[in-house]
């Protein structure tokens, strides 16, 4: 997707978006509750985002209290200012005037956010002056969108500098498919103020020479599709069985190379809730801090049918169908898929976020417990019947999938 936001939209925008909320507040004369902020728009995210910048202005102001008269890094001192911010905390009231730019900037930072997440993050990090990852894990439970990915992140690279995480930030995100989340939050935010992507990022009109270029690119792929399919064709036909095999369509995908890292899927179970509980806030005795606590619910899925049955057959083995193409792989293609002494040195940090989060339950603990088994395994088809046996089953693995896909190739070039 082009990234090229228009500006003056953004603007206008967030502007009529506060109206309306402020608009339609029950009092326009009363102010707003900080447990109110946390349910004042539809969209979790503007809410958060809210609370986020109505505390940085509060830090900004509580610096001012500062006087070179007086030694402000007292222990006694420091415990006294945090007591009274506590205190204060518990009393948040924001007049309607005063809550209608933290509302506008808000919009256009949920926006920002949604679109350029590394650049944002990196922007609001540079900001605050965060030298550490602790500060970016302060910062992080006002993020709820792609919260998951940060999160994960953090913890991987929780003695990181701040700089080389937020590089391994932009990397993560650049790799991450973002268009179901954005129609998802474009809803969201429809329900107060229409908004599609079409207004968010208009198409730039295309010129003849354009189209001429677009023309004959598409004339290129579909000569390109015509030649692999003759080529597919003469390969001919795997035997097939009374039950179609998964596994069979898995392995004939991984037999072509690639030159990507698949995209990682959206696995933040927070962020399908367009809407805020009150639960998150019990009273409004809660400081500001605790206004942002979140509770993580867990579902579980019934298992498909048993996947074993589909390598009882005594036609050819998974390893032979790998091997077959071997002869025709590009010299690129093979330095990819050139063989390992482990399966951890050829998994990125990408690869390896993808198959804890989408194949074994958010448990890196179980990733690693496949990993030791897939080791101790002494061929391809021996590994990838554990793996079925063990886990396919338990978390319902889709054998089709690229989260699978993706497992199996590596794992093919440990035993190839």
């Amino acid at each position: 997707m082009a990234k090229n936001i228009d500006s003056q939209f953004l603007n206008s925008y967030s502007g009529d978006f506060a109206d309306k909320i402020i608009a339609n507040l029950d009092n326009a004369d009363s102010t707003v509750s900080g447990k109110a902020i946390l349910t004042l728009t539809p969209s979790k995210q503007v809410n958060f985002f809210i609370l986020m910048l109505l505390y940085g202005q509060w830090q900004d102001e509580m610096k001012k209290l500062e006087s070179p008269y007086f030694n402000f890094k007292h222990e006694e001192v420091r415990k006294a200012l945090t007591n009274y911010m506590n205190v204060l905390s518990q009393h948040i009231e924001v007049a309607p005037v005063d809550l209608k730019p933290l509302v506008e900037d808000s919009v256009v930072l949920t926006l920002s956010w949604l679109i350029y997440p590394g650049e944002t993050l990196r922007e609001e990090v540079n900001e605050r002056g965060i030298k550490h990852i602790s500060g970016i894990k302060g910062l992080s439970k006002y993020f709820k969108i792609y919260q998951d990915d940060l999160s994960y992140l953090i913890s991987e690279r929780s003695e990181a500098d701040v700089q080389e995480f937020l590089d391994e930030w932009d990397q993560l995100m650049d790799q991450k498919s973002i268009d179901s989340i954005l129609d998802r939050e474009l809803e969201v935010l429809s329900q107060v103020l229409d908004i599609t992507i079409g207004d968010l990022i208009p198409e730039p009109e295309s010129s003849q020479e354009d189209e001429m270029i677009a023309f004959e690119a598409d004339v290129e792929v579909r000569e390109s599709m015509e030649e692999v399919e003759d080529e597919a064709d003469s390969y001919g036909e795997l035997d097939t069985v009374d039950e179609p095999s998964e596994i069979e369509d898995t392995i004939d995908e991984i037999e072509e190379p690639t030159d990507q890292v698949e995209e990682v899927d959206e696995i933040s179970a927070e962020e399908d809730q367009p809407t805020e509980s009150n639960d998150e806030l019990d009273s409004e005795q809660k400081p500001v801090a605790n206004l942002i606590e979140d509770e993580a619910i867990e579902e579980h899925v019934e298992p498909d049918d048993s996947l074993n049955q589909k390598f009882a057959q005594g036609h050819e083995t998974l390893h032979d169908q790998y091997k077959k193409s071997e002869e025709e792989v590009s010299v690129a293609a093979k330095h990819q898929q050139k063989k390992i002494s482990s399966i951890l040195e050829a998994v990125s940090l990408n690869q390896e976020y993808m198959f804890t989060t989408e194949l074994f339950g958010g448990e890196k603990d179980l990733f690693l417990e496949a990993v030791d088994k897939i080791e101790s395994c002494d061929s391809f088809d021996e590994s990838v019947e554990m793996l079925v046996s063990n886990y396919s089953k338990e978390y319902t693995w889709d054998m089709n999938s690229v989260e699978v896909k993706e497992l199996l190739k590596v794992v093919f070039r440990r035993f190839r």
